[in-house]
């Protein structure tokens, strides 16, 4: 593959299998070939030629500009038999015909109508976290971010589904396993080897149209996207609707859950940022909804999180048709990877980028492309401003309730998410 993009710089590699040994700490790789060769690089797994770009002229280009030229149907790999065709996988006019319908259910009104929900569940969660001596808080994060969205959702507890839950978190494992895997084929074997995999699309299949054949609670989101219709007067069918609640759950959980123990975690490891926090929510109205985007320090905190910690630190795109992206070639079929993780590291933008500091956010703001943690274009994340609010009330929620501090510090995996491994923190009333 050299031969087709001669000008693209690779690391040293085997020759059958190319980097593919390099894959099992992609974030290492990643690291180690932005170190050595800058905004642009390229892999070769096996057969699959992968060209990765950080700049921000190389994210307008593939987030904007050639877009069309460019597939996210491959987004998810083979568990996409899973997923079925949700709005992540989908392209063209298919993605935007489908992103129309399910705005509604984002509209900024609905998504305050979910502030008591929201600031109840993590109240109930709280309790159980104090009586921790240690809190595992990527776990207990993840398990905070499901309870959120099955009841935004479907407006259900899901305590009253303990099967739902153990299925989907087989469905997160098969993601993680997937993601451990650089390999299709390894990683299709890999997934199959999680327990309860084989008949987990017959039981969610089960679940999502029964919800969906039954009445709807008017307070939940999937009433509204039962109401939904296209420009031809055309409501979202029971498998469509099936495939979009299954992603909404997966990718909206999943990424809110790692951005708030990222969160938690630079709160606990930065304590000060916790009585600036408090001092702030002194004059403000927190009863209210709309008042929390109103209070620059929480939101600059939100902002330096997903700075240091974009959730999804690696966006995937298939080559439609041969293309040049920062003046490279890159053939049809190849892999093309944006990295909003080495985007928001790169001390060409940003001054001392390894370091947490909110105060960056206070004053004029990044340019559009040189911070990407909800994507960009018409790829941008449907959940963007759900996923902010979510954070907002969970972390108003704790601090007048309560402080935490950092037991153990952790590290960082990239599966898919990128998650905080040995995350532990103490949890005390105020």
């Amino acid at each position: 593959m050299t031969d087709l993009a001669p000008s693209l710089p690779q690391p040293l590699k085997t020759p059958i299998l190319g980097h593919l040994p390099l894959a099992f700490d992609l974030l290492k790789l990643l690291k180690e070939c932005h170190k050595d060769f800058g905004d642009a690089f390229a892999w070769q797994m096996g057969p699959r030629y992968v060209a990765v770009f950080s700049s921000p002229e190389a994210n307008r280009q593939i987030l904007l500009e050639d877009a069309a030229r460019l597939s996210a149907t491959d987004s998810f790999g083979p568990q996409s038999w899973i997923l079925g065709q949700g709005l992540a996988r989908l392209d063209g006019q298919s993605h935007k015909r489908m992103k129309k319908l399910l705005l509604p259910a984002f509209h900024r009104e609905v998504i305050n109508g979910h502030f008591h929900t929201i600031k109840e569940i993590t109240t109930t969660n709280l309790r159980s976290w104090q009586r921790q001596i240690q809190l595992d808080a990527t776990k207990a994060c993840k398990g905070l971010a499901l309870e959120i969205i099955i009841k935004s959702l479907f407006d259900l507890s899901l305590e009253a589904f303990p099967r739902l839950k153990t299925d989907l978190r087989k469905v997160f494992d098969a993601l993680m396993v997937e993601s451990g895997k650089p390999q299709t084929f390894l990683r299709f074997l890999a997934m199959l080897k999680v327990p309860g995999i084989p008949n987990l699309r017959q039981r969610l299949d089960h679940f999502f149209l029964e919800r969906i054949s039954e009445p709807s609670s008017p307070n939940s989101m999937l009433f509204l996207l039962k109401q939904a219709t296209d420009s031809d007067g055309m409501q979202l069918s029971k498998q469509e609707l099936r495939d979009q609640l299954l992603t909404l759950i997966v990718a909206g959980h999943d990424t809110t859950a790692t951005a708030l123990a990222w969160l938690l975690y630079e709160l606990a490891h930065h304590p000060e940022n916790q009585s600036k926090l408090r001092e702030e929510l002194k004059t403000a109205n927190i009863s209210e909804p709309t008042s929390l985007r109103g209070l620059p320090f929480l939101n600059a905190v939100i902002k330096e999180t997903l700075r240091l910690h974009p959730p999804i630190s690696l966006g995937i795109r298939k080559a439609l048709e041969p293309l040049k992206i920062s003046g490279f070639e890159i053939p049809k079929g190849a892999n093309v990877l944006y990295c909003p993780y080495l985007t928001h590291r790169n001390p060409k933008l940003w001054g001392n980028p390894a370091k947490f500091l909110p105060e960056r956010f206070l004053g004029p703001q990044p340019s559009r492309f040189s911070y990407v943690p909800f994507g960009a274009g018409e790829h941008s994340c449907i959940g963007m401003n759900l996923a902010l609010f979510e954070l907002q009330v969970i972390v108003v929620s704790l601090l007048t309730s309560c402080s935490w501090t950092l037991v153990e510090q952790p590290t960082e995996k990239l599966s898919p998410t990128l998650e905080p491994v040995n995350l532990h923190l103490k949890f005390s009333p105020l």
